[in-house]
């Protein structure tokens, strides 16, 4: 396995830093998937076996790592994780209730992996390929699949990361996942673990198909209540943000906007109607310009008149006050000039 020339100076100096202690460290996880794939590496994780914690510590130091949770045996070495094998055992609730262990047996650390693609291990010395639990089954045949049913439910977190891979590579879950994520509660996992997956999912190249995992998952019930949408919402979670389109189309917005920052400013964008008429939109365009309503890419608005900018109606409220109107017919007025000036303008 060849890392990208980046990686390179800072690949050999680990190399270097462990050959006298060991002969099997392995690229794990991620790197592992997207090299097998042919994706591009952003970042390195790499296990490494048969050093125990105490002089582990010792060698890391001497590379110039930098610790990031002693009980977890991991360390950071510019783009590169570097952590020993350890077994994970849940002993309450949320992602740190958990007793770590160092576990010098590959198979048996491997289980604590989520999905088979993600348990691939390269040796980094040799190139040796080792894979447990059929993760290039899975790769070829573009399946998402858990190794353990034990190990996978005590981080609830997995199950909103399957609808993420799927949204990132493309891949169906298997069923036996499925089932298994209906069944895990996620009323541990605090907003931002759950935002950062939702995050990430948005931005995949294939969200349709995390929004439908999401709800195939049950994910959707457990977090926002709803466990079933029709065609529109896949139409809008296409074209628009992905927070806008779930929020407008369950119209649950005190649940679903904290998940994505910025609530009060989300919620205040209006949910878009089955026909993005003039009247409509002569409202927003009177506010702000079409580009600034997140619905606009849902109705493909990107050459209109006014999406970049804004509706000037040339008369203010105080002007209408003067020819006597006031309170509601003071508003209705209003609307009925913008709608005009909007017309008269998009010609």
């Amino acid at each position: 396995m060849i890392l990208p020339e980046p990686f390179q100076a800072d690949f050999a100096k680990i190399k270097a830093a462990l050959k006298a202690h060991t002969n099997r460290a392995y690229f794990v996880g991620g790197v592992t998937r997207d090299y097998l794939l042919g994706r591009a590496i952003n970042d390195v994780d790499i296990e490494i076996y048969d050093i125990p914690p105490d002089r582990f510590d010792l060698v890391m130091k001497s590379l110039g790592a930098i610790g990031v949770g002693k009980s977890f045996f991991v360390y950071k070495f510019g783009a590169f994780d570097l952590s020993l094998p350890r077994s994970e055992r849940k002993t309450g609730r949320g992602h740190r209730a958990f007793d770590v262990a160092w576990q010098n047996d590959p198979i048996a650390a491997s289980r604590r992996r989520d999905f088979a693609m993600n348990a691939i291990m390269i040796n980094i010395f040799s190139g040796d390929l080792l894979d447990f639990h059929g993760g290039q089954r899975d790769l070829k045949a573009k399946i998402i699949r858990h190794i353990d049913d034990c190990a996978f439910a005590e981080d609830s977190l997995r199950a909103l990361r399957a609808a993420r891979f799927a949204a990132a590579l493309n891949f169906k879950i298997a069923p036996e996942t499925i089932r298994l994520c209906r069944a895990i509660e996620l009323d541990d996992l605090s907003r931002d673990r759950v935002r950062g997956e939702l995050e990430k999912l948005a931005a995949a190249p294939f969200r349709i198909k995390g929004v439908y995992y999401l709800i195939k998952l049950g994910a959707t019930k457990r977090l926002f209540g709803y466990d079933r949408a029709d065609l529109r919402l896949f139409r809008w979670a296409k074209r628009a943000p992905l927070y806008y389109a779930l929020g407008c189309y369950w119209r649950d917005k005190k649940k679903i906007f904290p998940l994505f920052g910025k609530a009060k400013e989300i919620a205040r964008q209006p949910s878009p109607p089955k026909r993005a008429s003039d009247r409509f939109l002569s409202a927003i365009a009177y506010k702000k310009p079409l580009k600034e309503w997140d619905g606009a890419t849902i109705f493909k608005l990107q050459n209109h008149r006014f999406y970049d900018e804004k509706l000037d109606l040339r008369i203010k409220p105080a002007d209408l006050m003067k020819e006597g109107f006031t309170g509601a017919a003071l508003g209705v007025e209003l609307r009925k000039r913008a709608l005009k000036a909007f017309r008269q303008s998009s010609r």
